[in-house]
């Protein structure tokens, strides 16, 4: 409810009102009690003036203060139309609190500080804590725990010393190993490479570039060995010391997973274990990269399988077959059942009812609770009177099980999308979803935690994916503040081009602008049939078809000399058919005699049809 300085003044002024109304009231009920009390004796006068302030004080209390049991007795103690814990006097009771805002009150929650910790969670075994309230700690962890510290004999480096257990303070120099890291810390702490590690906490101390959390694009914990401040560890680290990163080479920091691929350098930016290359020796439109049999142009990703010939002609694969037992479209190698129409590739989903529908291995379970949904580019705002969905996902690139904002999204174009969170003002992380992650089968397509933007102070994400018309994505945007400020996402898509720089075919002939002459129309590209005088290349080999005028009256032949079941042509490089032994058209019916043509002058009964019009 929003109230204003007015509104404020008014309820503040009739309060008062009231409450002097009151103290009228009790003071002429005190003033009536003392004068019965004077018709008697001064000790009764006494003992009745001491009621009157008893009574006036515990209804007070009552009604102000309430105590624990007339917060949970259902009924409506002051009279406010509110009972129990929908009353705001009752807010503080113990049973009515939720500190840890895990959806249990304060006497339900064994322990009311930990989110984590409530009789809703899954027991963790090895933890040392009773993460569902049963009084039991670590039950099911299958391993005995002799003294009682939480830590199974499994994990427990010593099971008979309540003191030691993994996470335990290791006392310096004393020969026993706390902790359980397998050495007793030192109080001889060197840094000697100055990267803010001691020497016990890390894995090199005469690295600067490697400690603990050094690739923070990969973990903040794990001790790893970073060069070029990319975010990403050395995947060939110099000691077994060392957590072996992802980055295939930690001297350039253009080079890491993700990286924008620079087609037919030599380098492998991405680390995906090969260079994007351009390269396409059958000319059919797609690189060696995509293209399963480069040295075929009739074998790409987009050809037409043709069935049963053992050749796997769309790079699917497999090589397609007739058999479609259930005619739904998707042949016994695409369909999982092809026996019921009702399952097969192009069907969506049913969650929680055991049919794996879409064939890709599983049945969606849980529940999908979206907060918005967009239809192509745009920009998206989540205010913080909108109910972040809390299906607490676990993003690659996020370290917190965090509430978030889940959207629907369809692009109506190919192309490589940008998301970000710029506007939102708070620290973000944004990860996208092949299908809704609350059924607990989506594929993680991208993530990133913070935007590298020199602009970007507080945190903000953005990332680049290639997507597809017509597809639906799920983005998820987790927030740490998401209850102070609003979430805001923005979406474009350049389909142009894909996020690797490639040019995208917009004609959707199957041939991008590196091959295909004229992208705007889907009748030219290479291998399209040449259509003679049109005044287009349609096929892209930077020629034009004419037909023959052999002798050079404007009327081409119609005659098919060499009985290939077409009308003759001759090439042109001009495209406008207006050369030597070059026309338009093949409307002349005797190619051999200029004066005879369509539309020259008939001589009356010598024989000849000399305007062509099957008369003389």
């Amino acid at each position: 409810m929003r109230w204003n300085i007015n509104a404020l003044l008014i309820f503040a002024m009739a309060c008062e009102t009231k409450i002097n109304s009151s103290v009228e009231e009790e003071t002429e009920d005190t003033a009536e009690t003392d004068t019965e009390s004077d018709t008697d004796t001064d000790t009764d006068t006494d003992a009745d003036t001491d009621t009157d302030t008893d009574t006036d004080t515990d209804t007070d209390e009552a009604t102000e203060n309430p105590d624990d049991g007339e917060c949970a007795d259902e009924l409506d103690n002051d009279e406010d139309g509110l009972t129990d814990c929908d009353d705001d006097d009752c807010v503080e009771q113990a049973h009515c609190r939720d500190d840890d805002e895990d959806g249990y009150t304060n006497d339900e929650d064994c322990n009311p500080y930990n989110p984590y910790v409530n009789p809703g969670e899954e027991e963790i075994p090895n933890n040392g804590l009773d993460d569902n309230c049963d009084g039991i700690v670590d039950e099911g962890s299958g391993a005995p725990d002799l003294d009682g510290d939480g830590f199974g004999d499994d994990v427990d480096c010593n099971d008979y010393d309540a003191s030691v257990h993994p996470g335990a303070h290791d006392i310096p120099d004393d020969g026993i190993d706390q902790d359980c890291d397998g050495s007793d810390a030192t109080n001889v702490a060197t840094d000697n490479d100055w990267d803010g590690w001691y020497s016990y906490e890390d894995c090199d101390d005469n690295d600067p570039f490697t400690y603990p959390g050094a690739a923070w694009m990969e973990s903040f914990n794990d001790c790893m060995t970073d060069s070029d401040y990319d975010g990403y560890g050395d995947n060939n680290p110099t000691n077994s010391a060392i957590t072996a990163g992802s980055d295939c080479d930690d001297t350039a920091w253009d080079i890491y997973p993700g990286a924008t691929e620079i087609a037919d350098d030599g380098i492998d930016q991405d680390c995906d274990g090969v260079d994007l290359s351009t390269t396409d020796s059958d000319g059919d439109g797609f690189s060696v990269n995509d293209d399963c049999d480069d040295a075929d142009a009739t074998i790409n990703p987009n050809a037409v399988d043709i069935e049963d010939d053992g050749i796997d002609q769309d790079c699917d694969g497999v090589d397609s077959t007739v058999v479609d037992t259930d005619n739904d479209g998707y042949d016994a190698n695409h369909d999982c059942d092809d026996t019921d129409a009702s399952i097969n590739p192009g069907i969506p989903e049913t969650p929680n009812d055991g049919i794996d529908q879409d064939c890709d291995g599983v049945d969606a379970t849980g529940t999908c609770t979206l907060d918005d949904s967009i239809v192509g580019s745009g920009t998206g705002i989540f205010s913080t009177s909108t109910s972040a969905t809390s299906n607490q996902l676990m993003s690659s690139c996020n370290y917190y099980d965090d509430t978030e904002y889940l959207v629907e999204w369809v692009p109506v174009s190919s192309g490589c999308a940008t998301l970000d969170t710029f506007g939102s003002g708070q620290d973000t992380v944004l990860s996208v979803y092949d299908s809704c992650p609350g059924y607990g089968v989506a594929t993680e397509l991208g993530c990133n935690d913070e935007s590298l933007s020199p602009s970007n102070w507080y945190g903000e994400s953005e990332m680049t994916l290639d997507v597809t018309a017509g597809t639906t994505y799920y983005v998820a945007i987790e927030g740490y503040s998401f209850g102070l400020y609003a979430a805001e996402l923005n979406i474009s898509v350049d389909s142009t081009q894909d996020c690797s720089g490639n040019a995208l075919d917009q004609d959707g002939d199957g041939y991008d602008p590196s091959v295909d002459c004229d992208d705007t129309n889907p009748l030219v590209h290479p291998g399209a049939v040449e259509i003679p005088a049109d005044g287009i290349d349609n096929d892209c080999d930077v020629l034009e078809y004419c037909y023959i005028d052999i002798d050079n009256d404007g009327y081409g032949s119609s005659t098919d000399l060499d009985g290939d079941g077409s009308i003759d042509t001759i090439p042109s490089a001009d495209m406008l058919c207006d050369g030597l032994l070059e026309a338009d058209n093949s409307d002349d019916c005797n190619d051999y005699d200029a004066s005879i043509y369509p539309g020259a002058s008939e001589t009356s009964a010598d024989g000849i049809d000399s305007d062509c019009d099957g008369l003389d």
